[in-house]
């Protein structure tokens, strides 16, 4: 039941067992070259791929904060809250859904 659910490969990550973070995190150098990207933490996975995978309607303040948080994070940045849609997407939605998708590799 948890191979067919992903939750064995969360709960090797989660017990510190090899992420591929190495692995994705060269593709992530090669993917942002200048940005010297940090590897997801497994909440900041979590909730990318719930974001990405319900396709909510419409991005909420609480949901907007939370993305920029890990954009920042993981790439290094200092962006901000905006109410300009298509500046967030192409700005940060964009470029998570791209590290989102390197992640979602080791679990599809």
């Amino acid at each position: 039941m948890f191979k067919a659910t992903g939750v064995d490969k969360i709960a090797k990550w989660a017990l510190g067992e090899d992420c591929g973070c190495e692995n994705r995190k060269d593709i992530l150098n090669k993917m942002f070259p200048y940005a010297n990207p940090e590897c997801l933490n497994e909440e900041e996975f979590e909730f990318l791929h719930w974001y990405f995978t319900t396709t909510p309607p419409e991005i909420t303040a609480d949901q907007q904060k939370r993305l920029i948080a890990t954009y920042n994070r993981v790439l290094h940045q200092k962006a901000k809250p905006t109410r300009c849609t298509p500046c967030f997407i192409n700005s940060i939605h964009d470029k998570l859904y791209k590290i989102y998708k390197e992640y979602a590799k080791q679990y599809d």
